[in-house]
């Protein structure tokens, strides 16, 4: 593409020609403010490096100039092309803008402005940097008057140097008051007893859950149920002794083959389904037919077969030991599961229970014993007995209420009034011994709170309120009447007065004065002026020095 050196030079086409990509090209190559991303040919798979050439004459002399589009503004000269499209024009119609000219007091303002938030960013990345000296006082002595006192220290705080002093003599009294309270010994009591109680209250959670399962009333269940399963199971193998005695050795041979078994078991089902239906007389009955082969059972040989295979495999022996063996099986694992043996003894060793940790020991170990049969492939054989958790939970129950007491009397013991005293006592000695030691430190902290005192004075000079409170007032006795006053005569000559816009100045921010176009005399307020005026895309590649 060629430009005129002078006049205007008009680019057309059809859609996708690639009109706006040397918009985006000349953004590019001009490093514009409001760029956009350059697109390859829409219409072919492959991508090719975005690069260009452009030939600049400049100062009488033509340069050549090789550009990779992958950078912005590599060429400082192609940097003096002004660009105007929507984009930009949008941003100048519907955002506060500075004038691109003023007087030079603005500048000088706004230079100011600009070089007090480079200090202020100065001196907080000092502050940033400056050790703290931060002082951490334990947490038991905070509440100390002395500590107290070191917390609230500021830049203005002043310690005398017998306020860090510690004495032979205020030693020995912080020992002889320690051991008169003996509050270490009291507090360390009182924190067994609260673990102690925790895991007495945890081992009665886990045997009071299996309180129901081990009553009389559940066990007794069991049992009746254990009793009509192995009355079934007898009667299973009454009808087995019945079957071998009438069947032949292939029959015989085929009892442990899963395959017969279902075999004999599809015949029972096609018959109540289906031949049953069609008033075939049953297999099992004389003059019966054979649901596998459809022959008319005539001997009495063959039909006790049937009988006896029926009898076995279908009969209602078996399906009342499947039922039983389900029933039993359910009743069984009602039990929850047992702790390890490990876990369980770790606990009881935990609860502080010598006096009743034999009882604890032998329930827990039946109740494990029932749990692992109950959980495993013999579950059958599992007989439950009853066991005498209720008694058991009693003596645990006492146990934490005893433990609670007593961790009650020592906790009475600390409240007392003259008790409290004392540890109020040996609380401020302490204190006074732990503030001896960090003189030091507590100096630096005084030293560093000076130094942000002083940086934030320092900060408060750099704030930029004033420069803009100056420059507005400024800008209405040197630039706002007129500026304005020429941009809408301009507006005038362009419009013949059929667009009625000004533009106004708004509020200042760090020396700058930015002014914005507004539309005059609207009843609809919610429309902008990028509503109604009309845009265009302009190039100018004249100097920017040169412009007026």
């Amino acid at each position: 593409m060629e430009f005129g050196e002078t006049g205007i030079t008009v680019v057309y086409g059809e859609n996708g020609a690639g009109k706006s990509g040397y918009i985006r090209i000349l953004k590019k190559l001009a490093d514009a403010k409001y760029k956009e991303e350059l697109k390859g040919n829409v219409y072919t798979v492959k991508k090719n490096k975005q690069s260009c050439d452009v030939s600049v004459i400049h100062e009488g002399v033509e340069k050549k100039l090789s550009c990779n589009l992958s950078k912005d503004g590599e060429y400082s000269l192609l940097k003096d092309i002004d660009i105007f499209d929507t984009r930009i024009s949008r941003a100048y119609v519907e955002a506060a803008k500075e004038a691109s000219y003023e007087p030079w007091i603005f500048s000088m303002l706004s230079a100011i402005a600009k070089v007090a938030s480079e200090v202020k960013a100065e001196i907080e990345d000092r502050q940033k940097s400056l050790d703290k000296a931060e002082i951490v006082i334990p947490d038991e002595l905070a509440e100390t008057d002395i500590c107290k006192t070191i917390s609230s220290i500021t830049e203005k705080t002043k310690f005398d140097e017998a306020f860090f002093d510690w004495t032979e003599e205020l030693d020995e009294e912080l020992v002889k008051k320690e051991k008169e309270s003996n509050i270490e010994a009291i507090t360390v009591s009182i924190t067994n007893l609260k673990k102690e109680i925790e895991q007495l209250e945890a081992l009665h959670k886990y045997i009071a859950q299996f309180e129901e399962f081990f009553s009389k009333a559940n066990v007794d269940e069991i049992m009746r149920v254990r009793k009509q399963f192995e009355i079934a199971k007898e009667e299973q193998a009454a009808a087995q002794l019945l079957f071998e005695k009438e069947a032949d050795d292939l029959d015989k041979r085929s009892v442990s083959n899963q395959a017969w078994k279902n075999l004999w078991k599809s015949a029972q089902k096609y018959y109540d389904t289906f031949l049953q239906s069609e008033c075939v007389v049953k297999y099992t009955d004389e003059a019966g037919k054979c649901p596998l082969c459809g022959q008319i059972i005539s001997d009495e040989k063959h039909l006790h077969r049937m009988q006896s295979i029926n009898e076995y495999i279908n009969g209602s022996a078996s399906e009342q030991v499947t039922n039983k063996r389900k029933t039993l099986i359910s009743l069984l694992q009602k039990c929850p599961k047992a702790w390890e043996t490990e876990q369980c003894d770790l606990v009881i060793a935990s609860a502080g229970v010598e006096n009743i940790a034999t009882n604890i020991k032998e329930v827990a170990e039946k109740i494990s014993a029932f749990s692992k049969l109950i959980y495993s492939d013999e579950v059958e054989k599992a007989e439950i007995s009853e066991i005498d958790i209720e008694t058991l939970l009693k003596l645990i129950n006492s146990s934490i209420k005893d433990k609670n007491e007593r961790r009650k009397n020592l906790t009475d013991l600390i409240g007392d009034d003259d008790h409290k005293k004392l540890i109020e006592e040996i609380k401020a000695l302490k204190a006074k011994k732990f503030i001896s030691g960090i003189q030091d430190k507590v100096n630096s902290r005084i030293d560093y709170l000076k130094q942000i005192s002083l940086f934030n004075k320092a900060k408060k000079l750099t704030a930029t309120n004033k420069i803009s409170t100056k420059s507005s007032v400024l800008a209405k006795e040197l630039l706002t009447d007129d500026y304005e006053k020429r941009f809408n005569d301009e507006l005038k000559l362009l419009t013949k007065g059929s667009v009625r816009a000004i533009i106004r100045q708004q509020r200042a921010s760090r020396g700058k004065i930015p002014f914005k176009v507004e539309l005059e005399g609207t009843e609809d307020k919610s429309v902008a002026p990028s509503d109604v005026l009309s845009e265009v895309q302009l190039i100018n590649v004249n100097n920017k020095n040169e412009k007026s």
